[in-house]
């Protein structure tokens, strides 16, 4: 992961916050223009890094995974080569990590009565 200070330094990039306006200097619509111009590529910036950080997290999440699933695996083999019973913990995925359990709504999560009309 990249280090927090170069995050800083590639998002918040000194020279780029210079050119900004102060808010009492923005009388002009050129300059107000301007303003918005530079402040929707800094937030397109931020949001691309965020991006990038939020992917690289992912990846490693997954990898954490994959190596606590062979071990789970090897566990269970070496339980059976020793006749006990497995206690091995598995790992559950958050109901908030699928995209598509997000985007679905439950019929107990609408706090409203269902309105059928004539039609």
């Amino acid at each position: 992961m990249a280090n927090q200070a170069d995050l800083v330094e590639e998002i918040f990039n000194e020279e780029e916050w210079s050119l900004l306006y102060n808010s009492f200097e923005l009388f002009s619509d050129n300059a107000k223009r301007n303003q918005i111009v530079m402040m929707k590529n800094m937030i397109q910036r931020i949001k691309e890094t965020f991006n990038k950080e939020f992917e690289k997290t992912l990846k490693l999440r997954q990898n954490q995974n994959e190596i606590i699933n062979d071990k789970n695996k090897r566990i269970e083999e070496i339980c059976e080569e020793l006749k006990k019973a497995n206690e091995s913990i598995k790992g559950r995925k958050n109901v908030l990590e699928s995209n598509d359990s997000i985007l679905e709504v439950k019929p107990h999560e609408i706090p409203f009565k269902r309105y059928l009309s004539k039609e």
